[in-house]
């Protein structure tokens, strides 16, 4: 295994880490666990299951909720736009290149873009 795929495994690993940790800590400081638990059942997928992780760049869209009513509506839609936009690009990006890296490569199972964008979602 090549030191940059090494490189970027231990990346998303620690990526993954943090929203593990995020996830338990939240879910222990809920007064309510159970009902927590149940309503975030998105935010439990994301850390379960790697084809949700992008899930977590939608949290985004509540940042203005936590910063205060007073910010205008017109701000939380460019936070939805931009986040919906980035998280599309970023879901293309990935595609992309683990199409460059799988695509000639033995016993490489990814050959095609729809492939390659299953595995970046």
């Amino acid at each position: 295994m090549g030191t940059a795929r090494r490189a970027a495994e231990a990346g998303l690993n620690t990526i993954w880490v943090v929203f593990l940790v995020d996830y338990l800590a939240r879910l222990a400081a809920a007064d309510r666990r159970a009902h927590w638990l149940v309503t975030h059942l998105d935010e439990l997928a994301a850390v379960v299951l790697p084809m949700f992780r992008t899930l977590q760049v939608l949290r985004l869209v509540t940042l203005p909720r936590v910063l205060g009513r007073s910010i205008g509506q017109g701000f939380r839609d460019r936070v939805a736009m931009y986040t919906g936009v980035s998280t599309l690009l970023l879901l293309y990006l990935g595609a992309l290149a683990i199409l460059a890296v799988e695509r000639d490569a033995d016993g490489a199972t990814i050959r095609s873009f729809p492939d390659a964008l299953w595995w970046s979602g």
